[in-house]
């Protein structure tokens, strides 16, 4: 199987995941909407989350280590310098916002829905609590996605500079027994 067929299947295969995860996050708003709490969609949230740590533990043991060149739609560098830091950190904040904000608005509308059903959404004071309530998930969703993105995309440009190093000096020796870059008096 050369290059060309590998990148066809393996972006056949993110588009399935994709249409996979998008039926399942449906089935499981659907079942919080008709049982009227978390429990029902517990296996699908598992899910989930599930899915990418084992991406992330298959791909971490691959000899080849590929640092993406762009997260979040932002060009990223794996170099050491502040600059690239910077750039990488930026990323991850503009990846962690929307999986924050779309996961806190999931479980702080299955939350108010459920109280309303309950007859607790009465007052004012009950929808601002439960606002307040999902303005809290949101700052503890958006920290937790930020730090999974940090430590594992950080952990990945480290590996990849350490690739890149061994790479370098594995061709400077082979230019040295080569005798590449001294003055060849055979010529």
């Amino acid at each position: 199987m050369n290059k060309r067929q590998k990148e066809i299947i393996a972006s056949a295969l993110v588009k399935v995941l994709a249409i996979v995860y998008i039926v399942i996050f449906i089935i499981g708003f659907a079942k919080i909407i008709a049982n009227g709490s978390l429990t029902g969609s517990i296996p699908e949230m598992i899910f989930l989350i599930a899915v990418p740590v084992l991406v992330f533990l298959f791909t971490r043991s691959l000899k080849s280590v590929r640092f993406p060149t762009r997260i979040a739609g932002m060009e990223v560098r794996a170099e050491g310098t502040k600059n690239a830091l910077i750039g990488r950190i930026q990323a991850y904040i503009l990846d962690s916002l929307p999986l924050a904000i779309v996961t806190a608005l999931f479980i702080g509308v299955s939350d108010m829905w459920q109280a309303h059903r309950e007859g607790r959404m009465t007052r004012l004071g009950s929808w601002l609590d439960a606002i307040g309530s999902m303005l809290v998930e949101w700052i503890v969703f958006f920290i937790a996605f930020f730090a999974i993105d940090y430590f594992m995309f950080e952990y990945k440009a480290r590996k990849y500079r350490e690739q890149q190093q061994r790479r370098e000096k594995r061709k400077q020796a082979y230019e040295a027994t080569m005798g590449y870059g001294e003055d060849n008096e055979d010529n």
